[in-house]
């Protein structure tokens, strides 16, 4: 077998500059949980999700929209906005996270699950607002940007 030992004062100086910003992942994390609410604002303003553009309103919805004073074009999942008002983000230093916990009136159920995945018995589409797919992929952009701040945190300055 053969052996090497470095004794290289600049790589083990690298090294253990590595090792320092790998033990605690919370820059990162919190950079990464910012890109993710971000995103997920810009999936609402642009009317999109992982899979692309969401399905446009129903005639019936349009126009009862119009009846309550919302105008028929107005932005999808943002009548009244507090969907896209309640998207949060939080990180710790192994994890990112985005989400809501906005319910609907009554509270019976989750207003950004309904949204998210669809309510087929309800006849509501999925209209995907978070960065990632119901299978778990991450939104292309999303996951480049990610790997862009992983990337520069191991770097360093």
């Amino acid at each position: 077998m053969l052996k090497i030992e470095v004794d290289d004062r600049e790589v083990l100086s690298a090294l253990a500059q590595l090792q320092r910003r790998a033990a605690d992942l919370r820059p990162a994390m919190r950079d990464i949980a910012q890109a993710l609410e971000s995103e997920t604002e810009g999936n609402f303003q642009h009317e999109r999700g992982p899979g692309g553009g969401w399905p446009a309103l129903k005639p019936a919805t349009a126009r009862e929209r119009r009846r309550q004073g919302y105008g028929g074009t107005s932005p999808i999942l943002q009548r009244g906005g507090a969907l896209a008002r309640s998207i949060v983000s939080a990180y710790d230093k192994t994890s990112a996270e985005v989400g809501t916990n906005q319910s609907t009136p009554g509270g019976r159920y989750s207003l950004g699950a309904i949204h998210q995945f669809g309510a087929p018995r309800r006849n509501i589409p999925p209209r995907p607002f978070l960065p990632v797919s119901d299978t778990g992929q991450i939104q292309p952009g999303t996951q480049a940007t990610i790997l862009e701040i992983l990337q520069s945190h191991l770097e360093g300055p």
